[in-house]
C-alpha cells in the first residue's frame, strides 16, 4: 500500500488536530511523518509522526486503511489491525510480525527494543536471574500478544489482547517490579 501526498498532507492535518486534543499545537506543515516498511496487515499501513525538538517535541503514531480517514488512537488502530488479521488471513499472524507492529504503533519516539530472539535476549537483559523469565513473542487467538521489550526504564513484558469493537487491553508489566514487590 502506497502513500501519496495527499494521503500525508490529511495525516499531518488529523495529526495536528490529535496534538491539539492532547493539549499541543503544532501546524501541519511542521510535521515529519515515517512509514512502517512492512505492510502491519493487508491494507493496513502504519506511521509515525514527529515534531519539533526538546522539550517541545512529539510523536504520534497511526494508522492509515484502505483509504479511511488515518487513526492516530493507538489501541483503536491496534484492534483494527488486529480484526484485518483475522478478516483476511483467518488467523493472527506469526508472533514476531505482531511484536513487531504493536511495538511500532506503541512507541512512536523509538525508545524501545523488542526481543524477537534468543540473541537479543542475551543482549539487551544483562540480568542472568531476569533472563529465564523473559520470553520471546507469543500469540493466541485467546490472549493477543504478549512480547517484551526493554526502554528507557528497563525490561518490562506488554500483552494486548483484542476487545469488544475497536478496543484493546494493553498491559504491561516491569521485570523490575516482579522481582522486588
Amino acid at each position: 500500500m502506497s502513500v501519496n501526498k495527499v494521503d500525508e498532507k490529511l495525516i499531518k492535518e488529523v495529526v495536528a488536530n490529535r496534538s491539539e486534543e492532547l493539549g499541543g499545537r503544532v501546524r501541519p506543515q511542521d510535521i515529519s511523518l515515517e512509514f512502517m516498511e512492512l505492510e502491519a496487515a493487508p491494507g493496513c499501513r502504519l506511521f509515525h509522526a514527529y515534531w519539533g525538538a526538546g522539550e517541545r517535541s512529539g510523536w504520534l503514531s497511526g494508522l492509515i486503511r484502505d483509504g479511511e480517514a488515518p487513526d492516530t488512537y493507538t489501541g483503536q488502530a491496534m484492534a483494527k489491525v488486529f480484526r484485518r488479521w483475522l478478516e483476511t488471513q483467518k488467523a493472527l499472524p506469526d508472533a514476531k510480525h505482531m511484536a513487531r507492529v504493536a511495538a511500532y504503533l506503541l512507541d512512536p519516539a523509538d525508545r524501545h527494543q523488542v526481543i524477537l530472539t534468543e540473541e537479543d535476549k542475551a543482549q539487551l537483559i544483562s540480568r542472568d536471574e531476569w533472563r529465564a523469565h523473559v520470553q520471546l513473542p507469543e500469540v493466541s487467538e485467546e490472549t493477543g500478544i504478549r512480547f517484551w521489550w526493554v526502554g528507557p526504564s528497563g525490561a518490562s513484558e506488554v500483552s494486548i489482547k483484542l476487545g469488544q469493537g475497536l478496543r484493546t487491553q494493553t498491559q504491561e508489566s516491569f521485570i523490575k517490579d516482579m522481582f522486588h514487590s
